[in-house]
């Protein structure tokens, strides 16, 4: 461990608990015991380096400042809840190298923390009966989870409906993340969660989950929204929601907006969504907005089903380009207050 520049001590020695700090940059460290890790305590960072990046940027590493192993073998639930609960609410982005992280269910449940996962990082479940909802659940208001991969492992796996990141914060983000084989699919916002931003992340399930084998329903989903509002769902990538050929049992679509007048309000833009086995998107809420989408390739482009909407807030459809998707371009199933516009509809079924 080393100060970044000045006078003062270039190394540390010893393990208490101690708080030591640099007379030249006023860089600060403490002893967490509980990892046997220096950890930097200097609000603005300073010049203290123990990232391994050589930037001298605070960031907790949870292998060198953590106890991760990545090795795609150990069980680090224990080392990455460790080191979410050494950081806290310091304000320190928590950084994952590359490797294979194996988890039970990876718990975020401190607010406001910011877990950034390089590529080549991929946390994966490890299968077992437990009846989490998400491999990665993240509680806590204001989280930001960014880049990496989730991965479901769903074969052999005795939870049918299990996620790779179930959300049920505030104002979470997720960006940027691949989710794949999970059980019941990717992304699942649910009651409780709020104005949450679910951007640029890349959405497949290739023939994983109930659509497999076992149980029926609307799944696997690239990204759920179930009975919650506000929230905005832009720039996703959502392809093989369940298994083309199986839909009239096995339902998967590509992002369905679930829960009747318990939800609604969201805005759905510029996402792509293809190969799904049923629909591209599902709207089944309330006054949300569906703008600029690419549907192509599903058995159905949008569709509308069910939708009890007030009359003061309309769902509006427009902009959006459906096409070669194999039954419908738009399938509306006793719906109203529906304000449909400037979609393109081509190649498509009846």
């Amino acid at each position: 461990m080393s100060f970044g520049g000045g006078s003062g001590a270039s190394s540390i020695s010893g393990s208490t608990d101690v708080v030591l700090s640099s007379p030249a940059n006023n860089d600060v460290l403490g002893y967490n015991t509980s990892l046997s890790k220096w950890q930097n305590q200097t609000p603005s960072g300073g010049g203290v380096t123990f990232n391994g990046s050589g930037s001298g940027a605070p960031v907790f590493n949870v292998r060198t400042d953590g106890t991760a192993t990545g090795d795609g073998v150990t069980d680090d639930t224990v080392a990455l809840h460790a080191s979410r609960d050494a950081v806290g609410t310091s304000g320190i982005p928590i950084h994952v190298p590359a490797g294979t992280y194996r988890v039970n269910a990876l718990a975020l449940n401190v607010a406001e923390q910011i877990w950034d996962l390089a590529p080549g990082a991929i946390i994966k479940q490890i299968n077992t009966a437990a009846s989490a909802m998400g491999v990665v659940i993240i509680s806590a208001t204001g989280v930001t989870f960014r880049g990496g991969k989730v991965d479901g492992n769903w074969s052999g796996a005795s939870y049918a409906w299990r996620y790779c990141i179930q959300i049920l914060g505030t104002g979470v983000t997720v960006e940027g993340v691949e989710c794949t084989q999970g059980m019941a699919g990717g992304i699942t916002l649910n009651s409780g969660s709020l104005a949450c931003l679910i951007t640029k992340n890349y959405s497949h399930h290739h023939g994983s989950g109930l659509a497999s084998g076992g149980g029926a329903g609307d799944a696997p989903n690239c990204i759920l929204v179930d009975s919650c509002s506000r929230h905005r769902i832009l720039g996703n990538r959502c392809e093989y929601g369940g298994v083309p050929g199986n839909e009239p049992v096995y339902d998967g679509n590509g992002i369905y907006l679930a829960g009747g007048a318990t939800g609604g309000h969201n805005l759905v833009a510029n996402n792509q969504c293809s190969y799904n086995a049923r629909r591209g998107i599902k709207v089944q809420q309330t006054g949300n907005t569906i703008v600029g989408n690419m549907c192509a390739l599903n058995s159905c482009g949008i569709g509308v089903t069910v939708s009890i909407n007030p009359t003061d807030s309309p769902t509006v459809i427009s902009g959006n380009e459906l096409k070669n998707n194999d039954l419908q371009g738009m399938q509306l199933d006793r719906c109203s207050f529906l304000t449909i516009t400037g979609n393109t509809i081509t190649d498509s079924g009846s």
